[in-house]
């Protein structure tokens, strides 16, 4: 998992908006009829005095948490949803996981903090008719399918106005090829590559909604829920289950608080280079809850422990240029002229910044495994 830089959605959209915004206000202008939020009994384009025209400029080419700023009623439809999404767990699953005894209190507390998570004006009018949501899971299930009900019938109706469809699948690769992000964000794994063919703009890169657009349907054509992403990921690992993950554009990812680890048997030797010896596993250290629900989710661990070879020959490099080849290796590289970024990218494929992770596969590993002590 690697953070990406927004910057390029900003520049991309101008582009995206003088073709998107046409098409989803025609469709709003041929509605025969009015579409009526379920939890407010107002409009769905309700949007916070801004004109139709702005509102839809806005969704389909902004932060989304700018969104949720500047529109209360596009922050009650997310946390709303998300309060859906996320709400198929096993309460006593994440007690254990928190260290915490399964008893009647803790899981009346779970279920409080749950709700207490996604409060917003909209889930707490449902709440009036579940005073004691937290007592049982049958009393909480009831809370949760009656806000459930109500999401999916007002994303029934945005999606008569805002439906991914509206892309075509030209403009999808045009849009995957600005993105300039060559390596899955999720795996940091396999190449997303980009090319032409005909005339044409080509990728071979899944465009991902970081909120399923079946689930959060408000932003099923906004650029700033569109990650680039491999197909395994995508298709196979992330699909649209509720499962509570870190956006990579949006949340940062601190490269300090997940980090890959190894450890060779003291009997390893040069054979490790020539893969006669991969007696070792790799893991991933980390504390953050969100980190390992990654981690978890896209199988990291048992994927990168396919990469042995790899790390065997890092190991091995490393190893001969802090060795007994040391002195070598100087020579080389003080002729050749080449800076320090120059010399990792020479010996190990990549020049050791982190802002560029996104650029060539498995970068996290070979970094940590470089820089472990």
């Amino acid at each position: 998992m690697i953070n990406l830089d927004n910057i390029n959605l900003i520049n991309i959209a101008p582009t995206y908006l003088s073709y998107m915004k046409d098409r989803v206000l025609n469709k709003i202008n041929n509605l025969p009829y009015s579409l009526i939020n379920p939890f407010t009994f107002l409009s769905v384009l309700n949007n916070n005095g801004c004109n139709t025209e702005e509102f839809i400029e806005d969704l389909l080419s902004k932060d989304i948490e700018e969104l949720c700023f500047k529109y209360p009623e596009i922050n009650n439809y997310l946390l709303s949803c998300k309060f859906v999404f996320y709400s198929d767990f096993s309460v006593d699953k994440e007690l254990k996981r928190a260290s915490l005894k399964c008893n009647m209190q803790n899981r009346s507390n779970y279920r409080r903090e749950y709700v207490n998570k996604y409060s917003n004006q909209w889930i707490n009018t449902v709440l009036t008719n579940h005073s004691n949501y937290y007592l049982n899971d049958n009393n909480f299930k009831l809370l949760v399918n009656e806000i459930k009900n109500k999401i999916y019938l007002l994303n029934q109706m945005i999606e008569e106005i805002l439906n991914y469809d509206l892309i075509e699948q030209d403009e999808r690769h045009a849009l995957l090829f600005k993105f300039d992000v060559e390596v899955c964000p999720y795996c940091n794994r396999n190449y997303i590559s980009k090319f032409e063919k005909d005339g044409k703009l080509k990728t071979t890169a899944d465009l991902d909604h970081f909120y399923p657009k079946s689930k959060f349907t408000l932003f099923s054509l906004s650029l700033h829920n569109f990650v680039p992403s491999c197909q395994i990921c995508n298709s196979r690992f992330k699909m649209a289950k509720g499962v509570e993950i870190m956006n990579p554009y949006s949340d940062k990812i601190n490269y300090n608080q997940f980090k890959f680890s190894c450890n060779l048997n003291v009997d390893s030797d040069a054979s490790i280079f020539f893969d006669e010896n991969t007696n070792f596993d790799i893991g991933i250290e980390c504390k953050n809850e969100r980190y390992k629900n990654n981690i978890e989710l896209f199988e990291l661990e048992n994927l990168y422990n396919t990469h042995k070879p790899l790390v065997a020959e890092i190991f091995y490099k490393k190893e001969s240029y802090n060795g007994s080849y040391q002195n070598l290796f100087n020579n080389l590289f003080n002729g050749m002229n080449l800076s320090e970024a120059e010399i990792y990218i020479f010996l190990y494929g990549i020049n050791m910044d982190e802002r560029t992770f996104y650029k060539k596969p498995l970068s996290k590993l070979i970094y940590d495994i470089v820089n472990d002590n």
